[in-house]
């Protein structure tokens, strides 16, 4: 069975915890500082008081009033000077809440930066072509190539030859307007042919997605081994979205 004074023990215990507590929070050792002070000063002004009652009370008026001018002077200009630090914190205080809340906000706008920027290459990907070689076909004086698309629609496409590789004929070259655009699952032919020196080409067609970028896809053509100039497509890289 608990005691009465194990019990006011107890509770004396956690009341010096909270106030400890309460004294170590920012600004709270200057306030207790003139606490202390304060009543320090008012001991002994009224010891003093004390002491000298008699003369104390036989003051004349615009005397008291210049004994409590000299007195609170001082006690004044001290806590002048405490408000001063308490200020000083509280400034302290605010500077630290607002930093901590700019480096909140920055962390913020990267992650909704981030955010933004994968949703919009999702979005962009969705957008881009899906070009793949569907047929090849030699002729007398190169190869035709069927190449299928089965991404998105793209627009203004152009087909260039490089590196040994010649573009004799493609149906982007008809006088119809539409073949310049290249739906989704249509299929697009080019007669191709490499150099008599050339073991290898690239063919790049270059198109506008719907997102409005432009981009390009390239294809590498070699030469095989049992015919003289008929290019073969074997590989075909990432679009390449240009800025």
């Amino acid at each position: 069975m608990i005691s009465g004074g194990e019990c006011l023990a107890d509770k004396l215990q956690s009341w010096l915890q909270r106030v400890r507590e309460k004294i170590q929070r920012p600004g709270a050792r200057v306030l207790f500082l003139g606490l202390v002070g304060t009543i320090l000063y008012a001991g002994v002004l009224s010891a003093f008081l004390v002491a000298k009652w008699c003369e104390f009370v036989g003051l004349k008026l615009n005397e008291l009033g210049d004994l409590l001018a000299g007195t609170m002077g001082p006690l004044a200009i001290f806590w002048l000077v405490l408000g001063f630090f308490l200020q000083r914190t509280e400034l302290q205080q605010n500077t630290d809440a607002l930093e901590k809340s700019a480096q909140h906000q920055d962390k913020l706008a990267k992650a909704t930066t981030a955010a933004l920027n994968d949703s919009r290459d999702a979005t962009l990907r969705t957008m881009l072509p899906r070009l793949t070689p569907s047929r090849l076909r030699p002729i007398k004086d190169g190869t035709i190539v069927d190449i299928r698309n089965d991404g998105s629609p793209v627009f203004n496409v152009e087909a260039v030859g490089s590196e040994g590789l010649g573009v004799l004929r493609s149906t982007l070259t008809s006088s119809d307007s539409t073949t310049k655009d290249w739906p989704k699952e249509a299929i697009r032919e080019f007669t191709l042919a490499l150099e008599k020196d050339a073991q290898t080409g690239s063919l790049t067609i270059e198109f506008v997605c719907l997102s409005g970028n432009r981009g390009k896809v390239e294809f590498i053509a070699s030469r095989r081994e049992r015919d003289g100039n008929e290019p073969f497509v074997r590989s075909l890289n990432e679009v390449i979205l240009e800025k």
